[in-house]
């Protein structure tokens, strides 16, 4: 049975010719290298020849570094994952209403999310999807907690069924 984020997540990728998947993230503070460690995991899993229409960017805290090299991939649809404070409890997997994303956010990106969706929308005409995991602590430090282990791995098994 498939948990609710990846039944709501095959939703909003229904129609998909393009998946770019990005993984944001700071990896030197614990728990926020979540997106990154899930988009890694799932590269190293992806069989590079059938990978077909799933493509993945490391862009860690610098999304911004990253725009043309997301762009060249011509996604129609870019799925965003990263670390989520939503009180679900650590570990915890959901998609991210980008609604909900105000845009003075403080976050522990260079880029706004706000700004990045604006932007990936307007000038791609990309569908923006974000895919949060629950962090137990966004510390200085390189100590990812096993809730949030546990849910990376989960996460980039799921994401592997997406390559055709």
């Amino acid at each position: 049975m498939k948990p609710k984020w990846m039944k709501e997540l095959m939703a909003e990728l229904e129609g998909a010719q393009r998946i770019v998947v990005v993984g944001i993230g700071n990896i030197m503070k614990n728990d926020d290298a979540a997106g990154v460690l899930a988009a890694q995991a799932l590269l190293k899993k992806l069989p590079k020849k059938a990978a077909g229409n799933v493509s993945v960017v490391i862009a860690e805290d610098v999304l911004e570094n990253n725009t043309g090299k997301i762009r060249k991939l011509e996604p129609t649809h870019i799925l965003i994952l990263d670390s989520c404070h939503w009180g679900r409890g650590p570990g915890s997997i959901g998609l991210v209403d980008n609604s909900k994303i105000q845009e003075g956010d403080v976050s522990t990106h260079h880029l706004p999310l706000s700004m990045a969706i604006k932007f990936f929308e307007q000038t791609m005409g990309a569908k923006v999807i974000i895919l949060g995991i629950e962090p137990k602590s966004l510390d200085q430090g390189e100590s990812v907690s096993a809730p949030v282990k546990k849910a990376v791995k989960e996460v980039s098994s799921a994401l592997l069924n997406l390559a055709k």
